[in-house]
């Protein structure tokens, strides 16, 4: 059944693919083109008509993708030579389901005279043929007139939206179906059709915009029989253009054009023209290709694909380095009233300056790279050095300090003898002499002598101190994932003698696992809780607080007590070596913080005190996550 409503089909059809295969055609198509359909299915379409393939394959590519082309144009164009004229159509070839399989193109020959063959049947049948095809024209018309400009054949949807009926124009003038000031805009070129003349222009008629192509059509002995025009409605365009255009010249660093699917410029704007360089003011850019504007070269790899993207209804933006100049374009399709796209506008913006400076940001930026490893490096060896230096110090301090605590010890020893002389000499002095010398060996050198066995004793202890903190940057720290709860409790555990002694309470909230060296968080914790107690409040149990919580580098840790608290004024000082503050009622060198500073910094984080003098005090701490940072801090 199908078969036989293509073969009796009245106008030359034939179906194609997406991939240019060859699905279906009409009894008339076949004749016209002289194939049998069997042999169209066994051979590739681009093999059997090339010419017409590659004449007519941006339009059926369109089709595929939604869109509807017209016109009329010489047979040969379709490889056919039954007539000397062909109008046609490429529209899409959609499924009952309404998706695109293909294109689907219509072919329908026009004979030319057709003032003298008005009358004839065959004629007849070739106006109703032209009717079916052209009667869907969208927002146009196609108009045929002889030498009076009278009209032979009207037809297209334009002619009923302006509200025209094309059976009322057959057999009128130009003159009398339009008003003179209409007719006067198009009469030159409807008269230049007979004298061979090919030529566009626009028409106004009932507030809309036409653009027109008036072409002569010849019979066999080359004669301009008939004229024809299609008008193609652009009140749309025409605003858009307008609209585009008011934006376009007043972009102080950028432009916008705007082409059709020839990539042929019908619009440009902009300030940015007088930069590029292309020996073209914006008036003579348009109606110029792309190809007869920019190097062969900057088309090929650059703008012919922008440009088709934005055809093929796409978005897109791209960077540009054209004439040492960087541009920032963006192609987007343009679309009609009924959406349909009739071109694409490209805006470029001229980005040099802001290219050129975020070129030397990044060469001071590598720059700046390399001077910060030069600069960590020496940080680094210095900083080795310095914990070298510090062991060193503290350590060679320590022999004349036993040399000192050595000698001082024999001293005591000679003192005692020489106190027994002085003793064995009562009777056989003056008394006075004995009295004073026994003042001066018991009394005066000996507490003398305790002063000196308490300063090496402290000096003694500050050595240690020194080695102990030198010690802390010394050793290598070894990360491994920590059960906190379970390190807290054992920390906690080692001090329960203090505080119970003390009635006193340590908390803790929920604690996070972290990444972290074991011996330095238990040193941490310890000297930290071991404070809160030790300087507790006379007369107020000791309450420790501890909570932790994970931040988006680090956790960070708080330990809270109620203890005496700390003046704000000691704040900055409470972290640096031998620095004790407040009532001094224990023992201690003043370097417990600072122990607990270079731990902390030896993980990558930090630590800061805030505290009410008598209310307490809060210390706040961090342990990095990204333990690789640590190689630059050590």
């Amino acid at each position: 059944m199908i078969h036989s409503m293509l073969e009796s089909l009245p106008v030359a059809a034939m179906w194609i693919s997406h991939d240019l295969q060859y699905a279906q055609a009409s009894g008339l198509w076949l004749k016209m083109i002289g194939l049998e359909p069997d042999y169209l299915t066994r051979h590739d379409l681009v093999e059997l008509l090339p010419d017409v393939v590659g004449r007519w394959k941006s339009q059926i590519a369109d089709a595929c993708l939604g869109q509807t082309h017209k016109g009329i144009s010489p047979a040969a164009e379709w490889g056919v030579s039954l007539a000397e004229w062909m109008s046609w159509q490429i529209a899409p070839w959609q499924s009952r389901q309404g998706d695109i399989s293909g294109a689907v193109i219509l072919l329908q020959p026009i004979r030319v005279g057709l003032s003298q063959q008005l009358n004839s049947s065959s004629l007849a049948d070739e106006i109703h043929l032209l009717d079916a095809v052209f009667s869907q024209f969208p927002q146009g018309a196609i108009l045929m007139f002889d030498r009076q400009l009278r009209y032979l054949y009207a037809h297209g949807a334009g002619l009923r939206d302006i509200g025209l009926v094309p059976g009322d124009l057959i057999g009128r003038t130009l003159y009398e179906v339009f008003p003179q000031e209409s007719w006067r805009m198009v009469e030159a070129q409807y008269t230049g059709c007979f004298e061979g003349l090919t030529t566009q222009g626009e028409f106004f008629y009932q507030n809309r915009l036409y653009s027109i192509q008036a072409v002569p059509l010849r019979n066999r002995a080359g004669e301009a029989t008939v004229g024809m025009v299609i008008s193609h409605d652009i009140t749309e365009q025409r605003r858009s253009e307008n609209m585009y255009r008011t934006l376009a010249a007043n972009l102080p660093n950028g432009s916008v054009v705007m082409f059709d699917h020839e990539l042929r410029y019908f619009l440009a704007g902009g300030l940015t023209f007088s930069n590029i360089q292309i020996d073209l003011a914006r008036g003579e850019l348009e109606g110029k290709t792309i190809y007869e504007v920019f190097p062969q070269e900057v088309c090929d790899n650059l703008l012919a694909p922008l440009y088709r993207e934005a055809l093929n209804g796409k978005t897109v933006s791209k960077e540009i380095n054209y004439r040492s100049r960087y541009y920032i374009t963006y192609a987007t399709p343009v679309r009609n009233s009924m959406g349909h796209i009739f071109g694409g506008m490209v805006y470029t913006h001229e980005i040099t300056e802001l290219k050129k400076a975020q070129l030397a940001l990044m060469s001071i930026n590598e720059g700046l790279e390399d001077r910060i490893e030069t600069r960590t490096l020496e940080l680094r060896r210095a900083n080795q050095e310095i914990k070298s230096f510090a062991y060193i110090v503290s350590h060679d301090l320590r022999v004349p300090l036993l040399n000192i605590k050595g000698f001082t010890k024999e001293l005591d020893s000679s003192l005692l003898e020489i106190t027994h002389l002085v003793h064995s000499l009562a009777g056989h002095i003056p008394e006075d002499t004995y009295r004073q010398l026994v003042y001066l060996l018991e009394e005066d050198t000996r507490e003398s002598m305790r002063f000196i066995q308490s300063a090496s004793g402290h000096m003694s202890n500050l050595i240690h101190a020194v080695l102990k903190l030198s010690q802390i940057g010394r050793r290598e720290l070894v990360f491994e994932r920590l059960d906190l709860p379970h390190v807290l409790a054992g920390v906690i555990e080692t001090m329960q003698h203090t505080i119970q002694e003390l009635n006193g309470k340590v908390e803790t909230g929920p604690l996070p696992d972290i990444v972290a060296d074991l011996v330095s968080i238990e040193q941490i914790f310890f000297n930290l809780i071991q404070n809160a107690l030790k300087y507790h409040f006379p007369g107020r149990p000791p309450h420790v607080r501890i909570s932790a919580w994970r931040e988006e580098n680090a956790t960070r840790f708080e330990i809270s007590d109620n203890g005496r608290g700390i003046h704000q004024k000691d704040f900055a000082r409470i972290f640096q070596m031998f620095v004790r503050v407040g009532i001094q009622s224990t023992q201690g060198e003043g370097m417990g913080l600072t122990y607990v500073q270079s731990l902390i910094r030896r993980h990558g984080g930090d630590i800061s005190c805030a505290s009410v003098l008598n209310d307490g005090s809060t210390f706040s701490f961090t342990i990095i996550h990204d333990l690789d940072k640590l190689s630059l801090l050590e």
